[in-house]
């Protein structure tokens, strides 16, 4: 809820409260439908690999670029660059496995 102030008439500086959005309790929700509704199941299941692919790109991007400052003999061959770069090597073999998961067995 926001509040405004008034300035006219005889309620000169109230403040009164005005509601912005309705918002409805949790109890009073409609339960989601991804639990009986195969579309829904399909729908979401995209989005999780979506997700997870893009996961890849964002790790592979930063395995990338921390390669290229932990490049030995440069003058940005640093420690900290070197953590930085198995970090994302790390990261990487996770959101791979998490990839992998998504698409279960094989046929």
């Amino acid at each position: 809820m926001s509040t405004t102030k008034t300035t006219s008439g005889d309620q000169r500086g109230v403040l009164v409260a005005v509601p912005t959005t309705r918002q409805v309790p949790k109890e009073q929700r409609p339960p989601p439908k991804t639990a009986d509704d195969p579309k829904a199941r399909a729908r979401a299941a995209i989005k999780e690999r979506t997700r997870a692919k893009n996961a890849m790109v964002v790790s592979m991007g930063a395995l990338v670029l921390t390669g290229y400052l932990a490049a030995r003999g440069g003058r940005r061959d640093t420690g900290t660059a070197r953590v930085a770069h198995m970090i994302a090597g790390v990261a990487l073999l996770g959101t791979s496995y998490w990839h992998q998961t998504l698409y279960g067995r094989g046929r």
